[in-house]
């Protein structure tokens, strides 16, 4: 049977049409608060300590937010707000937090499956003369540039942009302006 592009089935994004990660989005949408502090070691203990929840319910609060007003925050501003909640504001300098979030996200891309025919599909769309843009809601833009690299389509995509980078999730319009500025394309020359 042939796809339709209109079919509402499909979901043109980073995680569950270029590639599968499950535990990477899992710990995105959840987990990545408490996570980094862990690699911190600002926060041991158990998942079910008043510590834990606070972060996670101080999180979930944020991604509602987010959701609502369309911006985003990076993993760095997430773990300065877990910090603020465990009372810890400037503990930690923003480089310290800037290389636990690297080390962290890197920690998660073994986890990354390429979709089946991914590599062949890029490749055929480039190789017909169109050019590529990923657009992603994710807390870390470094991640999906490995995570591409790794995968061998990295050079199939002429612009690569990330929510939490420009501080503005789909489907607000900026967003999708900021990679059509990165293909140097109007939106009338763009699907």
């Amino acid at each position: 049977m042939e796809e339709s592009l209109d079919d509402p089935s499909r979901d043109f994004d980073f995680h569950e049409t270029l590639i599968s990660a499950d535990r990477w989005f899992d710990m995105e949408l959840r987990h990545v608060a408490h996570e980094i502090l862990h690699r911190l070691v600002v926060l041991d203990g158990d998942a079910d300590g008043l510590p834990f929840r606070r972060i996670e319910d101080a999180y979930a609060r944020m991604r509602v937010m987010c959701g609502v007003v369309g911006v985003e925050h990076d993993g760095e501003e997430i773990v300065r707000l877990a910090l603020r909640v465990l009372g810890q504001k400037g503990a930690i300098d923003d480089e310290r937090i800037g290389h636990a979030v690297d080390a962290h996200f890197e920690a998660y891309l073994h986890d990354v499956r390429g979709k089946p025919g991914l590599v062949d599909a890029v490749s055929a769309l480039r190789h017909r003369g169109l050019r590529l843009a990923v657009i992603s809601n994710v807390l870390h833009g470094g991640f999906i540039l490995r995570a591409l690299a790794t995968l061998g389509v990295a050079s199939c995509f002429e612009a690569v942009v990330v929510s939490a980078e420009l501080g503005i999730r789909k489907p607000r319009r900026e967003i999708f302006d900021a990679a059509l500025a990165g293909l140097n394309t109007a939106p009338e020359a763009a699907v």
